[in-house]
């Protein structure tokens, strides 16, 4: 029997758009948008972020000696990182409220730097969760087995109790894997019919 409803955050309970955000600070200078968006995006730049190796700070200062030309603009993503998420998911603070009303115990899994913290004042919608585990204070990331290991044992939790959704393939397969029923994310509605077969 299900018992708990694991989410990931980005594109799932919020959503964010770099483009957007980066469409600001460049005046229309579509050349310069996209080399600056290569950096911020960046696998190298972000894995070790959300994993908590060295504080967002501090990885901001290292793009910043790496790349002296976007200093200004990669410094203002310490105080102007909020801008870059554009609002709850259509749909997901209802389906929230309705699972919680229903008895299920909601759980939150994301892979985030410490720039959360600030997202998680900003939106209602995480009040709704019971518990949360974040990347960067675990040390790991999805899709590592260990970190949904860790999410069953810090909340006492048994993945054949659980749901766990996401909007990566892999973060889904590698939640199956540790036997977790895991459903890929597309939008509320979409969510709410899947759930509904479940539950």
């Amino acid at each position: 029997m299900i018992k708990n409803i694991v989410f990931d955050f980005g594109k799932v309970l919020v959503d964010y758009d770099f483009n957007v955000y980066v469409s600001s600070l460049f005046d229309g200078d579509k050349e310069k948008e996209s080399r600056y968006l290569s950096i911020i995006t960046a696998e190298e730049f972000n894995i070790p972020s959300d994993r908590g190796d060295m504080p967002f700070k501090d990885f901001i200062r290292m793009q910043e000696e790496l790349h002296p030309e976007f200093a200004p603009q990669l410094h203002l993503m310490l105080d102007r990182y909020i801008d870059a998420i554009t609002g709850e998911i259509p749909g997901m603070k209802e389906l929230l409220v309705d699972l919680k009303g229903r008895g299920y115990r909601l759980l939150g899994l994301t892979n985030w730097c410490e720039s959360i913290y600030d997202v998680l004042k900003a939106y209602d919608i995480f009040s709704l969760l019971d518990g949360m585990l974040i990347s960067c204070e675990e040390k790991m990331i999805k899709p590592d087995p260990a970190i949904y290991r860790r999410l069953c044992e810090k909340f006492s939790i048994l993945p054949n109790e659980s749901v766990f959704i996401d909007d990566r393939i892999a973060n889904v397969e590698a939640a199956a894997k540790e036997g977790f029923t895991a459903l890929l994310f597309k939008d509320a509605e979409n969510l709410k019919c899947e759930l509904d077969d479940i539950l």
